[in-house]
């Protein structure tokens, strides 16, 4: 598990960051961005289904234009999609072209000094990482969201707003967790699953199945995709 210094630290320039999605999630980190400590020389929205332009005042370009206004030597990529098999998809995009991304820890939010976590991270204003938790590459942890002692998260994982992991959690790579769930401590999901909103989670999910009730009970076979309605002219 690699740990990975907050941007702020990684250049005093910080350069140019641009958020790849300009949908609500990549609204509203631009909103959060905008009032934090962090001061890039611009942010740029990439988005591959728009032409380029200007969009909540500041250019808005696909990925490809960026790549050749930007070089990765002096410029961050933070995905602003909440999807994980989207999120999976633009990390591999963005590590093809060498761009890095930055850890974006969010004035109000509070991540412990004995919490390890991989490139890309992000905690929105709310979000709590507490002590020993270990978080692997590109996850989100929303408003008012809580990762419990000790629980473990893998890659392109979303945690929703108001969501409770208690401790000791076990939480696999590429997992959607709701708005408003709770899962109870010790708890392991799977790979590729998802929890549904208010779900109120009590036993171990398995690969691929979507949960959703109180208590969650298995609904159906979790494809990857959450929200596919949001795909065309992205993949």
């Amino acid at each position: 598990m690699r740990h990975f210094m907050l941007n702020q630290q990684i250049d005093k320039s910080m350069g140019v960051l641009g958020i790849y999605g300009a949908g609500g999630l990549g609204r509203t980190l631009n909103d959060y961005i905008g009032i934090s400590e962090l001061k890039y020389d611009e942010i740029v929205f990439i988005d591959d289904t728009r032409d380029e332009g200007i969009f909540r005042k500041k250019r808005i370009m696909p990925f490809e234009s960026f790549y050749k206004k930007f070089s990765p030597l002096e410029s961050y990529i933070v995905i602003g999609v909440g999807e994980p098999y989207l999120r999976k998809i633009f990390i591999d995009r963005i590590h093809g072209k060498g761009y890095r991304m930055p850890v974006l820890f969010l004035k109000g939010s509070y991540v412990s000094d004995y919490a390890t976590y991989g490139e890309g991270m992000v905690v929105l204003p709310g979000g709590r990482v507490e002590d020993g938790c270990r978080i692997g590459d590109n996850v989100i942890v929303m408003d008012n969201s809580i990762v419990g002692h000790d629980s473990c998260i893998g890659n392109n994982v979303s945690i929703s707003s108001n969501v409770s992991v208690c401790g000791k959690c076990s939480i696999g790579d590429n997992v959607y967790i709701g708005v408003g769930s709770v899962l109870r401590d010790q708890i392991n999901i799977g790979s590729n699953a998802v929890v549904g909103m208010g779900s109120v989670v009590m036993r171990d999910v398995q690969d691929g199945i979507e949960v959703a009730g109180n208590p969650a009970r298995g609904i159906k076979k979790a494809d990857g995709k959450v929200f596919s309605q949001y795909y065309h002219g992205i993949i």
